[in-house]
């Protein structure tokens, strides 16, 4: 990537950091909490020693059938307001 393009990408993720920043906080202002949004799913989430472990006992296949499962989840619009 280009320096002006470096430069362009990281401006313009301070900007929606920002602007995100001042709405959270409008929010609170008013009440409203906000939580982590990866607060449900930090539960279910693997711990690497699993990861591993399924990697050597299972040669993989559960790994590459979840992987399959999450890409074709994320290709969904699911929860993006855009």
């Amino acid at each position: 990537m280009e320096t002006g393009q470096a430069v362009v990408f990281s401006a313009a993720a301070k900007i929606r950091d920002t602007l995100i920043g001042v709405v959270a906080r409008v929010l609170e202002d008013e009440g409203i909490r906000l939580v982590d949004s990866t607060l449900f799913l930090k539960p279910l989430g693997l711990k690497r020693e699993c990861l591993r472990d399924a990697r050597r006992t299972h040669g993989g296949r559960h790994i590459a059938y979840g992987l399959g499962v999450a890409r074709l989840i994320s290709s969904m619009t699911l929860g993006k307001p855009w």
